[in-house]
């Protein structure tokens, strides 16, 4: 399990060859992020975000420009996400 928390961060440039390039999230794990991006990273799937656990996305943060090369590729999402007005 585990807690993170991202403000102000540019997440970018990653590549992962299984999943998750920029970000990925376990089942019992928890990210908030606020005024971040996750921009230009690669994977199988989930190329920006993998996403298991939860996730809450705001603040004006960014998720875009990402690449899966089978699902996903901004974000792949099989847990839960909140949104609060923002950009896929």
């Amino acid at each position: 399990s585990g807690y993170l928390s991202l403000t102000d961060s540019y997440i970018q440039n990653n590549e992962a060859l299984g999943n998750g390039g920029g970000i990925y999230n376990d089942s019992d794990a928890t990210i908030h992020m606020a005024t971040s991006k996750v921009d230009f990273n690669k994977a199988d799937y989930g190329g920006g975000i993998y996403n298991t656990g939860e996730i809450r996305i705001k603040n004006k943060s960014r998720v875009s420009h990402n690449a899966a090369i089978f699902d996903g590729g901004g974000l792949h999402n099989r847990g839960t996400i909140i949104f609060e007005g923002e950009d896929l």
